[in-house]
């Protein structure tokens, strides 16, 4: 097998469409060849990759079926309500700075409904055939089925996600754009562009520019290998590329008036999700972590199993854009994650916060360059071992025991969903209250509110907070509570009513979520109101406050 994965080779990538098995004869199959040769060896190579798609696809199917018992999470109710109660005038608010992918899940509610199971398909899609699309990349790019087989496994069965297949977020869809660069950009790089070509690059560019902040970093990089690998087109590229930088500028100048991006940055730098250049003595024990969140992604073993493949991945993305046989791709991918280390020294790009957890959903979306250059360095591993076939075949048992053991030991991991919701306090609240009542959704459960409880809410932009936007309740008797002193008005309509219902999520108690419950029931208490009851339902509370 030859390819960047398996051997060194000439700078150019191979004709279009061509697979490592196109490349290098079967063995004892001269430049002739037999023909009735070459097509068994094609055919039963073709017979094993559909044979792992296949099983590595229901790998991923059987991890990734849990839906939430208790209703969406905060983050992707967030994302829900915006797609299934917004007008067409409200999805540069709720899209925020993602508008086209909120526009695509706007359409895609209207089509499909706003039940759980229809919200979730588009990530839950990605997260299932994103392993075999990454083992069909790493096939392409002259990886050996084995090395395949292990980086697609591992996707397969990784926490982080698995966890975001099932969620309303991108995460998974930005991974699978990223692999279809890394298929495009060969081809894209030979061909001599027209000014349609041009054209459509620069749309396809901002389309994906608006679907993830994630994606402009990497369409950013894309157009500048492009210009780089002009065919005889330098002048046409490069005004692509600066139409591309002007749609991008100008779409994240708009963004910023409806999202408080500095907000972004600061909820993640306060959590460590930078790499901060200060204080210098601690730089490496900081890019060590950040470069284990990214790895994590696809790989998360043990520590030092990670490092080990972290510096593998470095090393293979090196070597491959440097004198690889792929370095346009390998070159793509360098470029893309220099390009995420040096906004992460900006406090613009985060890699997952220091406490780790599910903010390794920051780098999903590097998986496929540490993919491809872990698999980069195994193929140079084999190609030294391999030089008798009993070697070859030593290292390719090696390998599919490494994904076989991946497999075994993720088996019992827990899989569910994070339990957040607060669906069924929320019902039991709209059930219950009376036509005085009031009924106060703690900002944990605000928009699931809108979701479950006020199924007519609409979109209220509140630019001065994190979030950007908030349900606006159609039944007077309901009220989100933003974090801060309380609006007096909301006050004034408790004072009147003979009891106020008030629901939370349990799993929101400390920070500003905390601080939140303290005041409402100083609020209540001062108004004379007292805990009548308090039920705690799945993952909701609810507390009945009455007047004595």
């Amino acid at each position: 097998m030859t390819g960047s994965v398996d051997a060194p080779g000439p700078a150019t990538d191979p004709p279009a469409g061509t697979s490592p098995g196109d490349r290098t004869p079967p063995e004892g199959v001269g430049a002739s060849g037999r023909f009735p040769e070459v097509l068994r060896s094609d055919l039963a190579g073709s017979i094993a990759d559909g044979v792992i798609v296949v099983a590595v696809t229901v790998l991923a199917w059987s991890r990734r079926r849990s839906m939430p018992r208790d209703g969406w999470f905060f983050d992707d109710a967030w994302q829900a309500f915006g797609a299934a109660r917004s007008g067409v005038g409200d999805l540069w608010v709720t899209g925020q700075t993602q508008p086209v992918y909120n526009a695509a899940l706007w359409a895609w509610v209207r089509l499909f409904g706003e039940g759980e199971a229809s919200l979730v398909t588009p990530a839950r899609l990605a997260g299932v055939l994103g392993p075999a699309l990454l083992y069909l990349v790493l096939r392409r790019f002259g990886a050996a089925r084995s090395v395949g087989t292990l980086g697609a496994v591992s996707l397969a069965v990784v926490t982080i996600h698995v966890t975001y297949s099932g969620r309303v977020k991108v995460y998974t869809i930005d991974l699978i754009v990223v692999l279809a660069l890394m298929l495009a950009l060969p081809r894209l790089t030979r061909r001599r562009w027209s000014p349609v070509t041009a054209a459509g690059w620069v749309v396809g560019a901002l389309l994906l520019t608006g679907a993830s902040s994630f994606l402009l970093i990497a369409t950013a990089t894309a157009g500048v290998v492009l210009v780089l690998h002009p065919a005889g087109d330098r002048w046409v590229r490069a005004a692509a590329v600066a139409g591309q930088a002007v749609g991008s500028g100008a779409m994240l100048a708009a963004t910023r008036t409806t999202l408080d991006i500095d907000g972004v940055s600061g909820h993640w730098g306060s959590n460590g999700g930078y790499i901060a250049l200060r204080p210098l003595r601690g730089l490496p024990v900081r890019l060590d972590t950040h470069g284990r969140r990214v790895v994590e992604a696809l790989v998360d073993q043990h520590s030092w199993v990670v490092r080990l493949v972290l510096v593998a991945a470095v090393f293979g993305l090196v070597l491959t854009a440097w004198r690889g046989p792929h370095p346009v791709v390998g070159r793509f991918l360098l470029a893309t994650a220099g390009l995420a280390v040096v906004g992460s020294v900006l406090e613009r790009v985060p890699f997952g916060t220091l406490s780790g957890g599910d903010t390794r959903r920051a780098s999903i979306w590097l998986v496929p360059a540490v993919a491809f250059g872990f698999a980069a360095t195994l193929g140079r591993l084999r190609g030294l071992v391999g030089r008798a076939p009993v070697g070859r075949a030593a290292f390719d048992v090696a390998v599919l025991l490494a994904a076989t053991l991946l497999v075994v030991a993720t088996a019992d991991v827990p899989r569910g969903y994070a339990r957040a919701g607060g669906r069924a306090a929320i019902e039991r609240a709209v059930a219950e209250a009376g036509r005085e009542d009031e009924v106060w959704f703690a900002r944990s459960v605000a928009f699931q509110g809108g979701l479950y409880g006020d199924e007519r809410a609409g979109i209220r932009a509140t630019p001065e907070e994190l979030v950007g936007f908030a349900p606006d309740f159609d039944d007077p008797r309901f009220h989100d509570l933003p974090f801060g002193p309380i609006d007096p008005a909301l006050v004034e309509r408790a004072r009147g009513a003979p009891r106020v219902l008030v629901v939370w999520a349990t799993s929101f108690t400390r920070g500003a979520w905390g601080d939140q419950l303290e005041r409402i029931a100083v609020t209540l208490t001062l108004l004379g109101f007292e805990p009548f009851e308090t039920v705690t339902i799945e993952s909701g509370s609810l507390v009945d406050w009455r007047r004595p």
